[in-house]
This record gives structure tokens, C-alpha cells and sequence, in this order.
């Protein structure tokens, strides 16, 4: 058995070091002691210390993780000013104590393998881009441990390459979960300027995700389009030149953004002389698709969302997906998300504009938005 540490000298110092062994790598660390005596008891503490902190449980190691106000990370990473939220720190300790301790809290850190995380990943039940939000909190959590020495080096770096891609094998589309939305679109102000940059993104982004249009659509309303309570969509933009034109079905039909939206979008007074609501930078012309696809990658970076198989039209696919689990009967849901099928030009004459917002009432008060 390897001595748990080895006093030396090096040529010409009066102080003493010594080296431990962190798995199979050897580390040297000087005890500032110039008396073997002292050298040895500081090499003993030292020792001691360690070994009592990498038998830690996992349960004992994560007691105050991701807790707001008592997590060390998180007041580490605030200092070093990463944005981090109090809702994301909570949903963060709920991956950890719904999922991750039941399985390790009562296993000692330094026993816990590579492949007991992959099968922990593997079996787990629920969604690739779940799996992968558990995973990324369970490697924060051992890479703090390697960062104080309690594990290995090579313990969390070992767990790169475990993505969407390689545990599921899964080609659908994919959508937000709710506390992906809750993370993107927060309540406090401040928190949704972080995400967002500016009231005018969020507005943007908040209306896609609470009404289901299309990107196009948004980027080619106008204020006159807007009532105060609804937006009319009839137009879209065609090309990345701003060129606009009718929406892709040529279905015409109101929508109703979520009362957050209607604040960001009544807050503001972004508006281009030619009324356009979502100008770019010229003023004239709607944002481009780029710029747009850029604000959303910075969104998902900063709220440390992993993309997997998501976009911008995963807004849209989210929200048919809520319509559906609300029970919203086919033809409604296609009013809303305007579909144009044969079975809707059969069920339904050309309604008047009126007509047309009545129905979406009615179908948003059945799904709960109406408020």
C-alpha cells in the first residue's frame, strides 16, 4: 500500500514539501515549513483533510447545492457575474432532488463511475433534451467536486460526449418544456432584458411563444395590425431583402399574445416611420432571420438551455402541442395556427374579419388564455 503522502527537500530550500497521489497522478505541494516536525504534522492535517472530504457522500456534498443564498457555487459564479436566476437555481435543485439523489445521494463521490452515469442517463425516463438538462446539472455538480480536489481530474471531464445525439436516438421535433419557458421568459424585468437585450426582442419572442405564428409572420406585422388585445395576421415576410407578402397558407386569422407580451409590446415605442413593429436596423425593413436565429442562440446560452433539435419554429410546434393537450378540437386548432386543409374550406365559410376573432376567443377560452 502507497504511503498516503512523502516528505522531501529540494536542493538548496529550507522549506519542506511534500507530494499526495489525486488518483495516479502525483502532486507536489510545499508545506511552508522549514522544520521537519512541522512539515510533517501540516502533511498529516493535510492528508486527513482530504481523506475525510472525498469519503463525502454525494447526498452530504450537494446538502445546500443550487439552494439559493446557501449554495457556495452559486455565489462563486454570481461574483464572477454569470447570470444566473433564483427560478433557474430552483429548477436546477428540482433535476437534483427528483432524479439525481435518489440514485447517488447515499454513494461516495469518488466511487461513482463513468458507466454508472451512463446508465443512470440511459434508464432514466423522459425526453432526450430531459436527459440532457439532468446530465448537465449532474456534470456542474462533479466538476465542482474535481475543482476542490474531492474527485479525480478526470472524473467529470471523462463525461463529455454524452449528448442528445448519442443516449437517444430520437429524430422528433422539439419543443420547450415549461420550465424551459419559464427560464427563457421570466416574470422579474431585469432577468428577461438579460436574456432578450432589449424590450423589443422579448416582445418578439414572447408573442412567437404565446401565440404559435410564424417567424415570418411576426417579423411582418405592423401596429396596424394590433387592436390592443389581438394581432391580425395576414402578411409575412418572403425573403431576407424584407419583401412582404401573404402568409404561407394565404389563411388570414387573429391571434392573442399572453398578457406578458402585451406588456412588453405596449411598454416600448419601437416603431419605424413606415409603422412596421419589429424594424431592424435601418429602421425601414423587419429584422433579418439571422439577427433573430442569433438573439435566440444568446437566449438558450444564457439560460444554459442545451438547443438539441430545437429553433425558432420550435415556438410554433410548442404551442400546437398545447392546443392539443388542452383538448381544442381540430378545426379550432387549425384556426389558430393557420392551417389550410380541405376539411376546414368544407366546415367553414369565408368568415367576416369579426367572425374569424369570435371563433378565436372561443377557442382560447377553452384552452385558458382568455385572461
Amino acid at each position: 500500500m502507497r504511503n498516503e503522502y512523502i516528505l522531501f527537500k529540494r536542493k538548496g530550500q529550507a522549506v519542506w514539501y511534500f507530494y499526495y497521489y489525486q488518483g495516479n497522478k502525483r502532486v507536489n505541494k510545499s508545506t511552508g515549513k522549514t522544520t521537519k516536525a512541522e512539515a510533517t504534522k501540516y502533511a498529516k492535517d493535510f492528508t486527513a483533510d482530504r481523506r475525510a472530504k472525498t469519503q463525502q457522500t454525494f447526498g452530504e456534498f450537494t446538502k445546500d447545492f443550487f439552494i439559493w443564498g446557501s449554495c457556495r457555487w452559486i455565489k462563486n459564479q454570481l461574483a464572477f457575474k454569470r447570470r444566473i436566476s433564483e427560478r433557474w437555481a430552483g429548477i436546477k435543485r428540482k433535476y437534483l432532488e427528483n432524479h439525481i439523489l435518489p440514485v447517488f445521494g447515499d454513494r461516495i463521490l469518488g466511487e461513482i463511475t463513468k458507466a454508472d452515469i451512463r446508465d443512470f442517463i440511459v434508464d432514466l425516463p423522459g425526453s432526450g433534451q430531459h436527459k440532457n438538462h439532468v446530465l448537465y446539472t449532474l456534470k456542474q455538480i462533479l466538476q465542482e467536486a474535481e475543482d476542490r480536489e474531492i474527485i479525480e481530474v478526470s472524473k467529470a471531464t471523462s463525461m463529455k460526449g454524452f449528448t442528445i445525439d448519442t443516449l437517444v436516438q430520437e429524430k422528433a421535433r422539439g419543443v420547450f418544456t415549461d420550465d424551459e419557458s419559464s427560464l427563457l421568459f421570466p416574470a422579474d424585468k431585469k432577468q428577461m432584458l438579460e436574456i432578450w437585450n432589449d424590450e423589443k426582442h422579448a416582445a418578439l419572442f414572447l408573442i412567437l411563444e404565446s401565440t404559435g405564428i410564424r417567424l415570418g409572420e411576426a417579423r411582418a406585422l405592423f401596429w396596424e395590425d394590433f387592436d390592443g388585445e389581438s394581432l391580425y395576421i395576414h402578411r409575412a415576410v418572403k425573403d431576407e431583402h424584407g419583401t412582404v407578402g401573404t402568409t404561407k397558407t394565404g389563411v388570414e386569422r387573429y391571434v392573442f399574445p399572453s398578457p406578458l407580451a402585451l406588456e412588453y409590446m405596449t411598454s416600448t415605442t419601437f416603431i419605424a416611420d413606415n409603422g412596421l413593429m419589429f424594424p431592424g436596423e435601418d429602421g425601414t425593413k423587419p429584422y433579418t432571420q439571422r439577427g433573430l436565429f442569433h438573439s435566440f442562440l444568446q437566449a438558450l446560452k444564457r439560460t444554459e438551455i442545451i438547443k438539441g433539435n430545437r429553433s425558432i419554429h420550435s415556438f410554433r410546434h410548442g404551442y400546437n402541442t398545447r392546443l392539443i393537450n388542452a383538448g381544442i378540437d381540430p378545426d379550432s386548432i387549425r384556426l389558430l395556427m393557420g392551417h389550410k386543409t380541405a376539411r376546414m374550406t368544407a366546415n367553414y365559410d369565408k368568415p367576416s374579419q369579426q367572425e374569424l376573432k369570435t371563433r378565436m376567443k372561443k377557442a382560447l377560452k377553452i384552452l385558458g388564455k382568455d385572461s
